[in-house]
């Protein structure tokens, strides 16, 4: 496929549903291009519209410097190819998947992002693990729009329950390591969250971060049990 170029950057529009454009990005770009102008070698690619599916910061910079920009013109091309076409791509973060695929419509990314909205100190991978089933958790599913939301209540109560154990004094409630093992405790059939609560004010000094899900389990196991009957103990499997 031939490259052309053109000065006229008017010619070309911006996608909606495409990730906004960053003035730190295109800044950095700019830099880039005065020590070594190599935009020839890398065209940014448009729809037969002119509609900017890959390159909208390298546009933005060489419109800056006023320099030529390079375009290839691809028919056969679709909005859904600009996540696909960033998946390689470091510049891309999960939030820019998820701003995505809820702009170009997708009602189980509107669900994710409430959940982080309600919730913004969970982060999004967590989020995921919570809001999914293993399959769906996997980021190349988040990132190809075909993630499903199959536990939206139970993440919901897990998220109010951390948000408890934070402003009862939990430093580390929103560590992503204690979360995924606190979903874990969730599920467990003689969790109590209220006797967690009440086991944690007799030996809060107890409760201290830890490096990996192994001790974080310990821990709870050993504060939740104390002075407890063995019928009412609760332990990790």
């Amino acid at each position: 496929m031939q490259s052309q170029h053109t000065t006229n950057y008017a010619m070309f529009s911006h996608i909606q549903s495409n990730r906004e454009v960053g003035a730190s990005h295109v800044s950095s770009l700019v830099k880039k291009i005065k020590r070594k102008n190599l935009l020839h070698l890398n065209p940014i690619i448009v729809n037969k519209d002119n509609l900017i599916i890959d390159g909208q910061h390298r546009l933005e910079a060489a419109k800056t410097l006023m320099v030529p920009i390079y375009y290839i013109v691809s028919d056969g091309i679709t909005n859904a190819d600009i996540a696909d076409l960033n998946s390689t791509k470091k510049n891309w973060n999960m939030h820019d998947y998820l701003n995505f695929w809820k702009a170009e419509g997708m009602e189980q990314y509107k669900i994710i992002s409430r959940f982080v909205v309600k919730h913004p100190q969970i982060p999004l991978s967590v989020a995921l693990s919570m809001l999914g089933n293993e399959r769906n958790g996997r980021l190349n599913i988040f990132k190809e729009g075909k993630f499903v939301v199959v536990r939206y209540e139970q993440a919901c109560k897990i998220a109010e329950q951390i948000e408890k154990l934070s402003a009862d004094g939990c430093k580390f409630a929103y560590n992503s390591t204690f979360i995924r093992v606190y979903k874990k405790l969730f599920s467990l059939d003689r969790f109590d969250f209220e006797r967690l609560l009440s086991q944690i004010a007799k030996q809060p000094r107890s409760l201290v971060p830890c490096v990996h899900e192994g001790q974080y389990k310990m821990m709870i196991e050993e504060i939740y049990n104390y002075e407890l009957r063995e019928q009412n103990r609760i332990y990790f499997r």
